[in-house]
């Protein structure tokens, strides 16, 4: 059976035995901050996957990219590739860079890339105590970024009026080593929370090839948050420092002995929250500075390599202001104004040598590659008596290159009665040109920003303690003003401009049913996506590279007895298209990579109170697979470790 096929027949199974729900229901209580305020689930008509505390601690030992692959309508593209492989969020099928991170509800990037999007792997698991996915456009709300959807990771701090400890260590059959520590308390008005992580592995080859060389990982990181209250105002300060170290490879197909990338990131971020009787007012602000070095040194230069040597140095710095006032009106209405600032800039340089000599790229300086951005927005939310509910949102975004740029939502909701819930939403979103698309030397300040037009509808079912829930969502999103890379005949041999239109739809699907003992869930997405209106450019079969048209998770947990507790996942992608370039003929290739299913299998014993054991078994089956063409997925391996915490 093909894997598109497996993929429907099992979802629809379990989706069938899971939407047969009890009398006198009523919808999770479940509490998200969609909105910007903290809100029940059941009274927004968005698309939400909250992942709570419970959860992250039951998946101890992986990173966040693994946690949030198994997602609806997410994919991770290099989740299980070596350690520290570039990690890319597709959301929807949408292209990266059009998923927003949030850390702690601030918008957070790294100006330095081509699409500006924030590096994951600087973020531990062990760090995070809460994660809120937001599909669909919220630039709204959001600004940039927004235009497939939204993840706010949010870390972990002190809910507790005593001294609390928690530690852990993993070990994995790479080998590889993993240590996280937090320390958190309370007295009187202050409070804190410190976490530290640090994993080390020894990995495996980056590029498909026989006896390669073990890329390894190195990654350490202390978060912190401070908190002081003072009556009705809440003082906020903290901070992180992240850095990571891998082994890379020159190219697919090709082992490299001698490459490597450092990444270090430092971000200092404050806040103050005012609450006061039917109003809440927010102010946040976050400093980050980025530094990447890929250095490629020449004591091993492979057969099919094209440089024998490279280093390249990339530096940001980033400023991000947002304050906001939100007002309730009665039981009904909720009233957000609000308005953001944001500031980046870029330094970048290369240097190569191959067979046809050194080469220098121009330089990228900070004094030329800098942008400001301002916007004011609002968001009303009103919810009426009979079920109906609707929520407005607008935004008026100012650039110091393009100028100007509006965005929009409109989004009604229906709970029909305590069991069923209706909601769609349509809206507009934008992404604004990265600095490299900017400044570089193929960069032009004539570019204007990605625009979206966003649809969506939806139907969910569950049940009053949510033991059982079904939902279906479809979409539909055409980006326009793509940002595309025109080649050219002369210096500098290529362009970035802005041409044609995006066209992606696709479904949702998520069930779960549970029972005192034991639990199973499914989610399934199904994408289409089409390039269209491009003249010469048009392409009018599916083009969505390395994204699969059905992808599907299955997950199992079973508790027999109050301290054992197994968990099992299964994930099935679908075929993807996927591009590879020869470097010997200079030619791009179109290859299908094929279906895959994983197994992993995960057994966790409490031992106490305070001490807890797990182990895992990744790719049970030893399915050899590749995300990316020429690049390699990770073998059977074995995942095992122990948790104190009081």
């Amino acid at each position: 059976m093909k894997i598109g096929s497996l993929l429907a027949f099992l979802t629809g199974v379990l989706c069938i035995s899971s939407v047969t729900l009890t009398a006198q229901n009523t919808l999770d209580e479940v509490k998200v901050t969609a909105s910007k305020y903290f809100t029940k689930q059941s009274q927004t008509g968005k698309s939400i996957t909250v992942i709570p505390d419970s959860v992250i601690l039951d998946n101890q030992g992986k990173n966040l990219s693994q946690l949030l692959s198994s997602q609806v309508g997410i994919q991770v593209l290099g989740y299980s590739q070596s350690p520290g492989s570039i990690k890319t969020i597709y959301t929807r099928g949408a292209a990266g860079g059009l998923t927003l991170i949030l850390l702690d509800g601030v918008p957070v990037y790294d100006p330095s890339s081509i699409e500006g999007s924030f590096d994951i792997n600087l973020i531990p698991l062990s760090s995070v105590e809460r994660i809120e996915i937001i599909r669909g456009g919220q630039s709204s709300l959001y600004g940039s970024d927004a235009v497939a959807g939204l993840i706010n990771i949010i870390t972990k701090k002190s809910n507790s009026e005593k001294l609390k400890f928690n530690s852990g260590i993993n070990l994995s059959s790479f080998p590889g080593l993993g240590l996280n520590a937090a320390l958190s308390g309370k007295s009187s008005r202050f409070s804190y929370q410190i976490t530290g992580n640090l994993d080390k592995s020894k990995g495996f080859s980056s590029a498909e090839v026989i006896n390669g060389e073990k890329d390894k990982l190195f990654n350490s990181s202390v978060f912190l948050n401070t908190n002081y209250e003072m009556g009705k105002i809440n003082f906020r300060l903290g901070g992180a420092l992240s850095s990571y170290r891998n082994g890379l490879d020159a190219s697919a197909f090709t082992d490299d002995k001698d490459f490597d990338a450092k990444q270090y990131n430092q971000s200092i971020k404050t806040g103050v929250d005012v609450d006061l009787k039917n109003t809440l007012i927010i102010f946040n602000y976050i400093y980050s500075y980025n530094r990447r070095n890929y250095i490629d040194d020449s004591t091993d230069i492979p057969e099919n390599a094209f440089n024998y040597f490279s280093y390249a140095q990339y530096q940001t710095h980033s400023d991000i202001a947002d304050v906001y006032f939100k007002r309730k009106f009665g039981r009904n209405l909720n009233l957000l104004f609000g308005a953001d600032w944001r500031k980046q800039n870029t330094e970048q340089s290369y240097f190569s040598i191959s067979s046809f000599g050194p080469f220098t790229d121009t330089p990228i300086d900070s004094d030329l590659a800098n942008i400001s951005n301002s916007s004011v927005y609002t968001d009303w939310n009103l919810i009426l008596q009979n079920g109906f509910g609707l929520e407005l949102g607008g935004r008026l975004n100012h650039h110091s290159i393009y100028k100007n740029k509006s965005s929009w939502s409109v989004n009604p909701f229906w709970q029909v009665n305590q069991n069923i819930k209706l909601f769609g939403t349509i809206s507009s979103s934008f992404k604004n040109p990265s600095l490299y698309h900017l400044f570089s030397i193929y960069g032009s300040t004539d570019l204007k920003p990605e625009v979206s037009i966003n649809r969506e509808t939806g139907l969910r079912l569950n049940d009053k303690l949510n033991q059982k829930s079904f939902q279906i969502i479809a979409f539909e999103r055409k980006v326009g003003n793509l940002f595309y890379f025109l080649n050219l005949n002369e210096f500098p041999y290529g362009k970035y401009v802005n041409i044609g239109r995006q066209v992606d739809r696709g479904l949702e699907v998520e069930a779960q049913i549970s029972w005192s003992k034991m639990a199973i869930s499914s989610n399934y997405t199904l994408l289409n996506g089409k390039q269209v209106d491009q003249g010469s450019f048009t392409e009018a079969a599916y083009n969505l590279q390395r994204r699969p048209r059905h992808q599907a998770n299955f997950t199992y947990s079973f508790k027999p007895i109050e301290k054992w507790f197994f968990l099992g996942n299964i994930k099935l992608i679908g075929n993807r298209n996927d591009l590879y370039f020869d470097n010997t003929t200079f030619e791009s290739k179109q290859i299908v990579l094929p279906g895959y299913a994983v197994i992993n299998l995960r057994a966790q014993y409490q031992v106490n109170a305070k001490l807890k054991v797990f182990s895992e078994i990744r790719n049970l089956a030893n399915k050899h697979y590749n995300e990316v063409y020429g690049y390699s997925s990770e073998p059977i391996n074995v995942l095992a470790g122990i948790f104190f915490g009081n």
